[in-house]
């Protein structure tokens, strides 16, 4: 939204979503506390909204909308497009902290935001007769781990990379960094 601050947007959503009004320093007050926790840079808060921002910050950004809303239920889709490494580390973990307090449903090609999730669901789609069909299927953890292994390598998975992901999976369990 062009001339729209992150700010502006977020006190008229929050105050709405609440019934409250906020006053300046009680709202700084709350987007600090956000931006600390997201590990956000501060200056996001008086920003237009996608304003000048790269890919990863972009996300970023767009996490921080939905941790301050807190929504009871969240989708995502490919919310990691357009990035890759660290930012998309720093997404995964934004992703898992929003998921403590509401249902987030996340359509990731990225290995460590795979890793993050709860569940994890195969989706593929085949066309028969001209029709376009859609399957789901929940993956147990043996198949997680090829599947992360799958988007790794894109091709054939190697006992290397089978082991890597599945390092990636147990870190992401523990909690350690990714």
């Amino acid at each position: 939204i062009p001339g729209v601050k992150n700010s502006e947007m977020l006190k008229v959503a929050l105050e709405s979503k609440t019934g409250k009004h906020f006053n300046i320093f009680e709202f700084s007050k709350i987007m600090n506390k956000v931006c600390d926790e997201l590990d956000i840079d501060k200056s996001f808060i008086h920003r237009g909204i996608n304003e000048n921002m790269s890919g990863g910050k972009r996300k970023k950004n767009e996490l921080m909308h939905l941790y301050v809303l807190e929504p009871d239920f969240v989708i995502l889709d490919e919310i990691d497009s357009g990035i890759s490494g660290k930012a998309a580390r720093a997404v995964s973990e934004k992703i898992k902290m929003i998921s403590k307090n509401a249902q987030v449903i996340c359509v990731t090609h990225l290995p460590v935001v795979a890793a993050c999730a709860d569940y994890n669901y195969y989706i593929s789609k085949k066309v028969v007769e001209g029709n376009t069909k859609t399957n789901i299927s929940l993956l147990e953890e043996k198949d997680v781990i090829k599947e992360i292994a799958r988007i790794m390598s894109g091709s054939e998975i190697t006992d290397s990379l089978y082991n890597s992901a599945k390092e990636l999976l147990d870190r992401s369990i523990k909690n350690e960094n990714l």
